[in-house]
């Protein structure tokens, strides 16, 4: 009797371990893995502009290990001498797909829109193992410039992908 008791103290102290390790492993493996695991920007460049536009164009290459759901929020960030100011902010959800991708994706300005250099910050959210972790990652875009006029924007600056 005596021995079985301890076979089955020990059967239970392993499926003990083995559920808890099952259940957070996943768990801490999401909570520390590296950003280009889940995606991977290759390119996040926008074209310059004009004050006058209403849109412009966002290239982004990106590499994705798997579909996800995603909460993508986008920071227009206009760069002084002094500090960076916070121009506009969008927030979407939306599905990121799998594979190596190239995005030109129109991007609304704002109508008040001031000359000068700006990027966009993208910080976006997912869910990992099976939606017990959510986890953001920051990607930062290449500078663009939006300039006074359309002339302007001819003579100096890029206008797509």
């Amino acid at each position: 009797m005596n021995s079985n008791f301890k076979t089955v103290t020990i059967m239970v102290m392993f499926a003990t371990f083995f559920i808890l390790v099952g259940t957070y492993a996943p768990i801490l493996y999401a909570t520390t893995i590296p950003s280009d695991q889940v995606i991977e920007v290759d390119t996040f460049e926008p074209t310059d502009t004009h004050v006058d536009e209403e849109q412009h164009l966002v290239c982004w290459e990106r590499d994705v290990s798997e579909d996800r759901a995603a909460n993508i929020r986008t920071e227009l960030i206009l760069l002084s001498s002094d500090t960076n100011i916070e121009i506009d902010r969008t927030v979407r959800k939306d599905i990121i797909e799998k594979g190596d991708k190239s995005l030109k994706i129109e991007s609304d300005l704002p109508e008040d829109i001031k000359a000068g250099t700006y990027r966009y910050n993208a910080i976006i959210t997912v869910e990992l193992a099976n939606g017990r972790v959510d986890r953001s990652f920051e990607y930062q875009s290449e500078t663009f410039r939006v300039y006074e006029n359309e002339t302007a924007l001819k003579q100096h600056g890029s206008s797509s992908c």
